[in-house]
């Protein structure tokens, strides 16, 4: 053997024996009995014992305590076992995606997630996968969910979660109306025109009393401006709400709100409800820009204002059958 053949020879020797120190420095923390069980483990015996949130928080739209919410924060504590570690895996290197982080002495490791929320969406599911790797095992895939409307988070190689039936149509594409106006209260305003003969119409002033509700999180939205217009759907009508001031309306710290807008109707036709849609667009706040409809129904031929109005949502009052349009005189 030549001096060249000898030297090659130490090298790779060399580089063989560096290769074993770094898996004795990946093992360094597993006692002798541990080592072992790595070379018999043919299936990975890293499992998750336990997913669950260790803190959760509400992302505000600003430090007023009570405004809307935008998002959430959540940390997340994940427990791991494994049956050939049997020291438990307390104080152990764990290298969760790159990042090494140490369990605590109970086997677990946690971490966040910051959720924005949509509100023109109905999928309120976020789905996580983490790939977890201790040192000598294989790494473990980690699948989890978060149902971020009623705060639950589920190990996803238990149960199906917040996932719908269809992963693949995941309700993350049903577009929801992000506000709702529940029910709504509409009062005699008063007739701002005097009845007489020959009047065809009478101008008058329902009242609206109603609060805005962010549909994904079921909270009030507060202290938002927004306009709104009546469409009356019978006579085409459109009539600004507000029409004494700038036409801005604002929620209050309870998310409801008063207003009135001015229309009119023709005395002389038979008593019946008139469909009005509430046309709304939110013009300040993290929902700027967004716009809504809710139907109403008017009857302001009533001289019992306790009939003026129906604005319970869904409701729709009963037509009463006339074969004459306009009202008789004897």
């Amino acid at each position: 053997m030549n001096f060249k053949d000898l030297l090659i020879n130490l090298i790779l020797l060399s580089f063989l024996g560096s290769c074993s120190m770094n898996v004795d420095d990946k093992n360094a923390d597993l006692n002798d009995k541990e080592k072992k069980s790595l070379k018999s483990d043919k299936e990975n015996s890293l499992k998750v014992s336990t997913i669950k949130f260790i803190g959760q928080d509400e992302i505000r739209e600003d430090n007023t305590a009570g405004s809307n919410i935008i998002g959430k924060y959540y940390t997340v504590e994940v427990c791991l076992e494994d049956k050939n570690i049997s020291n438990g895996l307390g104080n152990k290197k764990i290298d969760i995606e790159g990042e090494v982080l140490t369990t605590n002495a109970s086997g677990c490791v946690e971490w966040s997630h910051e959720i924005k929320i949509d509100p023109t969406v109905s999928d309120r599911c976020s789905v996580y996968s983490k790939s977890i790797k201790i040192a000598g095992k294989s790494p473990r895939t980690v699948n989890y969910s978060i149902d971020y409307y009623s705060n639950e988070i589920s190990n996803l190689d238990r149960s199906r979660g917040c996932i719908t039936e269809d992963k693949n149509k995941k309700s993350v594409n049903n577009k929801i109306q992000p506000i709702e106006m529940n029910d709504i209260f509409i009062n005699f305003g008063g007739n701002l025109s005097k009845h007489a003969s020959d009047k065809k119409y009478i101008t008058h002033a329902p009242k609206i009393t109603a609060c805005l509700v962010v549909s994904m999180t079921n909270k009030r939205l507060i202290n938002t401006k927004f306009k709104m217009v009546a469409v009356n759907k019978e006579t085409g009508e459109e009539s600004i709400a507000e029409p004494q001031g700038d036409q801005i309306i604002e929620t209050n710290g309870r998310g409801c709100f008063k207003t009135d807008y001015i229309t009119k109707f023709e005395q002389y036709l038979y008593s019946h409800w008139m469909p009005v849609e509430l046309k709304l667009e939110i013009i300040s706040g993290s929902l700027k820009g967004t716009k809504i409809k809710r139907l109403i129904h008017v009857n302001p031929w009533e001289p019992n204002r306790a009939l003026y109005g129906e604005g319970f949502k869904g409701y729709i009052p009963t037509k009463t059958s006339i074969d004459q349009k306009y009202a008789r005189f004897y």
